[in-house]
């Protein structure tokens, strides 16, 4: 099943190809926002 499901995501990865990397783009800003916001609350203790 999982199989299936892997090869399928393949199949739609030229329609969904933009939108995976925009989202991929996104949860990088995230990341990155949140080490820099630890970074900065441990900086201002």
């Amino acid at each position: 099943m999982l199989e299936r499901q892997l090869t399928r995501k393949a199949a739609n990865m030229d329609e969904t190809g933009m939108i995976s990397l925009a989202w991929l783009v996104f949860e990088a800003g995230v990341a990155l926002a949140l080490l820099l916001g630890i970074v900065w609350w441990t900086m201002r203790k």
